[in-house]
């Protein structure tokens, strides 16, 4: 009995040594496939979540590659990031989504539930260095072993593909809706005023905006805050003032862009908080000739 549990040991041990060679092999490999590099005539990007992802039509603003993905925390764009600002010294300039629903307790599990970590990690599991992956082991370590077979299966797919490019990643990019939301918006409720509301704000995913913003000054990379047109009902305005609070608290000295209640149509949105593709095209180019004529050109 003793010699059979030790050899159960014994192999699973040289299965865990196997295993995590593997997925060590792999990470190193995609890491140095060039995956990395963004064109030349590229200088900004947008990053953040769903918001940006639907109102930042980049095929119409000048030099700009929108890297946006919808669900997506801070702590995975400054994974992300990381990893473009490395490789891509002609980035000169990062716009960052900052928004009232960025700033929401619920923000921080959002980094580490089961359904984020099975979506994010194997995208972003090759890029991440021992804290990232101590972080997300230390509150769900079943979610994060699970999602590393994933990851081996999509680095596998990745190294097999002849013309490898950064955009294989699947790392963000501008979401085009074609639904017309002017129905649900009719119907919808009128929020509580924005000003009446205090509530508990995210510590983790503020933590990982914090390392953003000190990423970009070590980089010598201007970061710029812009927040997404959103519609008057929108629900998510309820924490205004917890929001300005951290905006005024941590990154008063950042450049805030905020299109909140830029005016636009009903017909414009996809819903109370995403722009569909003529709302996009509307605030795109808008934005791209607000950029010409200001002083961030």
């Amino acid at each position: 009995m003793k010699k059979f549990l030790l050899r159960v040991v014994i192999f699973s041990t040289l299965t865990l040594i196997i295993s995590f060679g593997l997925i060590a092999l792999l990470n190193s490999l995609v890491q140095k496939d060039g995956f990395y590099h963004v064109n030349e005539d590229i200088s900004s990007i947008v990053v953040g979540d769903s918001h940006p992802e639907c109102a930042f039509n980049d095929s119409l603003i000048d030099s700009m590659k929108n890297f946006a993905q919808s669900g997506e925390s801070y702590f995975y764009t400054y994974v992300k990031l990381k990893r473009i600002l490395e490789h891509n010294s002609h980035i000169d300039r990062v716009f960052v989504e900052f928004n009232n629903g960025q700033m929401i307790k619920n923000m921080d599990s959002s980094i580490w539930d089961d359904k984020h970590v099975s979506s994010k990690f194997p995208k972003y599991g090759f890029a991440m260095e021992y804290k990232e992956l101590y972080l997300l082991g230390s509150h769900n370590l079943s979610a994060l072993i699970n999602a590393q077979s994933i990851s081996v299966l999509w680095n596998v797919d990745l190294l097999q593909k002849e013309n490898r490019t950064m955009y294989m990643l699947d790392w963000g990019g501008y979401k085009r809706l074609t639904n017309d939301g002017e129905e649900l918006i009719d119907s919808a409720a009128s929020i509580l005023k924005s000003d009446s509301m205090v509530v508990e704000h995210s510590t983790v995913n503020l933590e990982y905006l914090l390392k953003l913003v000190k990423l970009c000054k070590e980089k010598k990379v201007e970061v710029v805050f812009v927040r997404s047109p959103v519609h008057q009902k929108y629900y998510g305005r309820k924490n205004e003032v917890t929001f300005r609070y951290i905006q005024k608290k941590y990154f008063s000295e950042i450049p805030f862009l905020d299109y909140q209640d830029m005016k636009l149509e009903d017909k414009d949105f996809a819903d109370l908080h995403h722009l569909n593709y003529m709302g996009a095209k509307k605030f795109s180019i808008y934005f791209n000739n607000e950029l010409k004529q200001s002083q961030l050109k």
